[in-house]
């Protein structure tokens, strides 16, 4: 039990941190916010040794980066198979299984790391805007949180002049989190069950 909780502590938080990287080069594309920042570079210098190989081989053409976007997959789905691995759960399941377990695992851990970078990009946009709205920082978090809370500042009024569209988006974030857990329970024993069966 230990070994494992060792083992999520130190490869669980590169994957995810590699994960949120990848992430944050994937929204800053997609709204297209400069690279020339310190941000921008952090992320370019992090990410341009795996993705720009595979964006020169794959050439696609898409507004979204989509390469970006399976390097952050591969991650998760990589870590999940070495953890199963790693402590003997390979045998547990079918093939068909563990691949059901690692490309799904892997998916739904993607957008784990994406909802918790939005979590805590939303509250860092909040805190600033309160703090200091003028700072640069502010500017690039109100830039990357801005598509997320739009549409509930659009059913959300301003009351007394306090944006509640952040608190709302966190709400919604929390209760994705809890179906999200859910159905990663559901996906674990659906799996295991058919490999016991």
């Amino acid at each position: 039990m230990m070994g494992q909780q060792l083992f999520d502590l130190v490869f669980g938080t590169l994957a995810q941190a590699f994960t949120a990287v990848l992430w944050l080069r994937v929204l800053m594309q997609a709204q297209r916010i400069s690279f020339y920042t310190p941000l921008g570079r952090f992320v370019l210098t992090l990410t341009d040794w795996a993705v720009l190989p595979l964006r020169r081989a794959l050439r696609p053409r898409m507004r979204w980066d989509v390469v970006s976007l399976g390097l952050a997959w591969a991650t998760q789905s990589l870590f999940v198979l070495l953890k199963m691995a790693v402590f003997g759960q390979l045998a547990l399941l079918p093939l068909g299984g563990l691949v059901g377990l690692v490309v799904l695992g892997g998916l739904l851990e993607t957008f784990y790391v994406l909802g918790y970078l939005l979590f805590f990009a939303v509250l860092f946009a909040a805190v600033l805007s309160w703090v200091n709205p003028h700072a640069p920082a502010a500017a690039l978090a109100e830039a990357i949180v801005a598509p997320w809370l739009y549409p509930i500042r659009r059913i959300v009024p301003t009351i007394g002049g306090i944006d509640l569209s952040p608190l709302v988006f966190l709400l919604l974030l929390q209760v994705l989190a809890i179906a999200g857990g859910q159905m990663r329970f559901l996906l674990v024993r659906l799996l295991l069950g058919g490999g016991m069966g």
